[in-house]
């Protein structure tokens, strides 16, 4: 796992090879089921308490709450290997001016799935702290999906499969359309996001 800490024009962190090549397998092998039984598991955006507009969701797109999935989240690798990696200063760097007394409590764990014209308009968590995971399976098959800060259009982030990004949940994000290559299921792009509240460590 490589971390890469940013305090300016705003405090990041981008991560890349978050997982290993051992948890990756797993993780696709859970995700994999999860698509083959779509209809059961992912829902439409507005039921995964999206950010709305005169009630109107802001995304469009499908997901489900992994933590309402599992009672023991250990039995899910998502969950398992996700959260192996968010304690202590494994994440949270002491040089990151927002991050590091950060005590991470994990309020929850979305998985939200993308394809053809779905998209985030632009809208901030209600976390303190909020990270963003991304996942595709090789080669990739679509384009856009772009994760964008609105308020700091110059600054990219490269949302290449096994990375992420973690930020100020107040920050204003948004996720540009997906146009898929193909018609072939699950070739889309996965993310999983955590939200933090805060606690100072000890």
């Amino acid at each position: 796992m490589k971390l890469s800490v940013i305090n300016d024009p705003f405090p990041y962190i981008y991560v890349e090879d978050l997982y290993t090549e051992d948890e990756l397998k797993l993780i696709w092998q859970e995700l994999d089921y999860y698509q083959a039984n779509h209809e059961h598991w992912f829902m439409g955006a507005d039921k995964t308490m999206p950010a709305t507009v005169n009630g109107k969701p802001l995304k469009q797109n499908t997901g489900f709450w992994l933590h309402e999935t599992f009672r023991d989240p250990n039995k899910s690798a998502i969950a398992r290997s996700t959260v192996a990696k968010i304690g202590g200063d494994k994440l949270f760097r002491p040089d990151s001016y927002y991050f590091k007394n950060f005590g991470a409590s994990l309020n929850a764990l979305l998985v939200s799935y993308y394809e053809g014209g779905d998209h985030y308009k632009p809208h901030p968590d209600e976390s303190i702290g909020s990270m963003v995971i991304w996942l595709y399976k090789e080669p990739k098959q679509f384009t856009g999906g772009e994760f964008i800060f609105t308020d700091y259009p110059d600054v990219e982030i490269p949302t290449k499969s096994n990375t992420a990004v973690v930020f100020p949940g107040r920050t204003w994000h948004k996720v540009n359309p997906v146009k898929m290559q193909t018609e072939d299921p699950g070739m889309g792009r996965y993310s999983f996001t955590l939200f933090f509240d805060h606690a100072t460590r000890q």
